[in-house]
């Protein structure tokens, strides 16, 4: 009798959870965000109505629309996700048109315009909640939340220690005070291979908590001000024993130190503890760092960068707890600091190198020493250019690792656009990146976790601190000063960057082909070039005269940019006063550019191409407005003038399945020869910037465009190798 009141008791319990997950997903309207090609769901996509409700989805691309006016209607959505997009209507908006009902399902497909696939939120609360709104199935670990009771954290960084991947993030928004803990917080998940965890679907951190069940502070210091971790390594002590070591910064509101120095973890306490104080590094701000291990020679190294603030040292707790004991990367003069612009030249040329107790030289300092007129810009060790637009920018925060798949060290930069460039050593050439994602709310202190990669390195991922402090776009809810995660598949054509071809003994190589004892005999980089394998159908491989073998690839040569606007676009013009969305055509005949419209109300006439830009006059409802663009990476931006008034103002283009590879247009192609020696009929390649030799004969016509080498100095670090561990 006991058992039967158990079992139905049970079997009742069960009815009434299945009607309950009924009756919550039949109180809402399920609409379904997807990549168009994955198939996976697009967290923060945002739907608004014309009235401002707006809804974002969670991280599995649900979201769950409950405005009870709304049910049974027509409803016009606005759709948005940053690195999506869908195509626009007649008003040229991104929208559709649902019909919610309680209980019924939509699905809008966005197609991905970066090479970066945004897959989750990794921490705060409600990241599938949703979907659990739904009643559908999530994660066992998306219901541990109160584990941490995390609101919001910021950067990360990770090492492996003890066969666990260690986290750590900055400062952490906890339910209860505005300031939370901001002491360090820290989890732990598995190892994929030992675990079976998937980093495409998430999962659980396992949270160091506290006696109220919040993310613990793990660093106790006596004093004011916030706790933050510049990097995170595994080191040897003096009894040959893996500790786990932090540098550590207390600072106040404006980012001045309180403190520096090194902390250790103690395993039985569960939290670090402060090892050694160093007052040497008061001077230096705060720096989110990713340290390499490397070997180079005899010795390991952790290389450690920021913004290319390279600095190297040892992996013993007595090399890192020495200020002494660290190198530089820089040009200074050795022992000297950056305040004295002490160059170390030797016949002219600036000395690069590794130097002890010497201010490194990055990003910032070498456009300082350039402005101030004590540097040429090709004598820069740093080129980086935006691959598609030949313009230079800025990588700002983020980390170097090698890369099995590419077999190069690979860069992930960058606060709200996020680039990738690679290298074949760690200190370069540093010079093209692709832009792989890009957000209008702040997204900075990119990650990438070398630990997780799957596929030998194809597949990466890295996360970053998404939040509004800058942009016009208002605060995310749930997402704000969180941690999102992104997926970059390294195979993508759109990841193709010329690298560079060195001159060695006569010869042309690129990085991947070189042995160790060829980097003495390289008398430059003759210019740049992609790899064999990533030849597109237009594109020319060019052969070694002697071996017949591939060596690279470029570009096919062309007089004029009309290849760069073919195709169909969309065109915006920023005047609200009539229809001011159409979309063209624009192909070309017999060398001349056609501009079609495809609505009759928009008439368009004298297309012409000028240089690289395009021109055209439209008459629309009786008005006629010229119009003048340059097409930049696949979108083309212009002004207008209105014909008989001192009216204009601006105009842009998008283009229909922009999968286009923008670097052939970059404005950084010369043109390639071929030269024969005219007595023994040897061959070779020349740029059209080297001296014919005497004895020698130019191909009348290029055989092919290559990138330009924007580097006076050849400055690399061959002898850097990955290491996995420090054993």
């Amino acid at each position: 009798m006991i058992m039967k009141y158990k079992i139905f008791n049970r079997f009742f319990f069960i009815i009434i959870l299945l009607d309950f997950s009924c009756r919550q997903q039949n109180d809402y309207f399920q609409i379904t965000v997807l990549d168009s090609v994955t198939k996976r769901g697009i967290p923060i996509a945002k739907i608004s109505n014309i009235n401002g409700i707006t809804y974002y989805s969670d991280s599995y691309g649900n979201i769950a629309y409950n405005e009870q006016e709304a049910m049974g209607r027509d409803l016009y959505f606005l759709v948005a996700a940053e690195g999506y997009k869908i195509p626009k209507d007649d008003t040229g908006r991104q929208s559709v048109v649902l019909t919610p009902n309680k209980g019924k399902k939509a699905i809008i497909f966005m197609e991905r315009i970066q090479p970066a696939e945004r897959l989750y939120r990794m921490t705060g609360m409600g990241i599938y909640r949703d979907t659990e709104l739904l009643g559908l199935k999530v994660p066992s670990f998306a219901t541990y939340w109160d584990r941490g009771q995390v609101l919001g954290q910021d950067s990360n960084l990770g090492s492996i220690y003890k066969n666990k991947i260690f986290f750590i993030w900055g400062d952490t928004f906890l339910p209860k005070s505005y300031r939370g803990n901001f002491s360090v917080a820290a989890g732990t998940i598995p190892l994929p291979t030992e675990s079976g965890i998937d980093p495409d679907m998430g999962f659980e951190i396992d949270y160091f908590i506290d006696q109220n069940n919040q993310t613990k502070k793990m660093i106790h210091l006596a004093g004011p001000g916030y706790v933050w971790f510049d990097w995170m390594m595994v080191v040897k002590d003096q009894k040959n024993q893996e500790v786990l070591a932090a540098k550590y910064a207390r600072v106040n509101a404006l980012f001045g130190n309180y403190e520096r120095g090194i902390a250790v973890f103690n395993d039985q306490k569960e939290e670090f503890e402060k090892r050694t104080e160093i007052l040497e590094w008061l001077t230096t701000p705060h720096l989110t760092q990713h340290p390499l291990l490397t070997k180079s020679g005899n010795d390991s190294y952790f290389y450690l960068t920021s913004q290319f603030n390279f600095s190297r040292v040892q992996p013993s707790l007595r090399h890192i707890e020495d200020p002494n004991q660290y190198e530089y990367f820089t040009c200074l003069v050795p022992g000297s600091h950056w305040a004295e612009r002490k160059l170390e030249r030797e016949n002219g040329q600036l000395v690069y190198g590794w130097k002890q107790n010497t201010d490194a030289i990055d990003e910032q300092k070498q456009k300082k020493l350039i402005e101030e007129g004590l540097m040429k810009p090709e004598e820069g060790w740093l080129q980086l250019m935006d691959v598609a637009t030949g313009q230079p920018i800025t990588s700002f925060r983020g980390s170097v690792f090698w890369n099995e798949f590419r077999q190069k060290w690979i860069l992930i930069s960058g606060a709200q656009t996020i680039w990738y460039s690679e290298a074949d050593t760690p200190l370069g050439p540093w010079h093209y990146a692709v832009k792989v994602a890009d957000h209008h709310n702040y997204f900075y202190n990119p990650h990438q976790h070398p630990y997780l990669d799957k596929e030998n390195g194809r597949f990466i991922y890295f996360e970053g601190t998404y939040t509004k402090f800058i942009g016009p776009d208002p605060q995310v809810p749930r997402y704000d000063y969180n941690q999102v995660m992104y997926r970059l598949d390294l195979s993508d054509d759109r990841l193709r960057l010329p690298a560079p071809i060195y001159e060695l003994d006569g010869a042309l190589k690129m990085g991947h082909e070189l042995l160790p004892e060829d980097w003495e005999s390289i008398s430059r980089v003759a210019f740049y070039a992609l790899a064999p394998e990533q030849a597109a159908p237009d594109q020319i491989k060019i052969f070694d005269p002697k071996t017949g073998l591939a060596v690279f690839v470029g570009e096919t040569p062309y007089e004029s940019l009309i290849s760069a606007y073919e195709g169909s676009w969309e065109i915006q013009i920023d005047y609200a006063s009539f229809e001011n969305f159409f979309q063209v055509d624009i192909s070309s005949d017999q060398g001349k550019i056609e501009v079609k419209a495809k609505k009759l109300k928009f008439e368009i006439s004298k297309e012409r191409l000028v240089g690289d830009s395009i021109y055209f006059s439209l008459r629309h409802e009786g008005v006629k407005f010229y119009l003048q663009g340059k097409v930049i990476a696949g979108e083309i931006m212009g002004t207008w003038r209105q014909e008989g008034f001192d009216l204009g103002g601006k105009w842009s283009g998008d283009q229909f399945n922009n999968y286009g590879w923008w670097p052939k247009y970059n404005g950084r192609l010369i043109k390639l020869y071929e030269a024969s020696n005219v007595k023994t009929g040897d061959k070779m390649y020349q740029t059209e910037a080297d001296e014919v030799l005497q004895g020698w004969k130019r191909s009348k016509d290029p055989i092919c465009l290559v990138w330009e080498n924007p580097f006076e100095y050849l400055i690399v670090d061959p002898e850097a190798r990955p290491m996995a561990t420090i054993n």
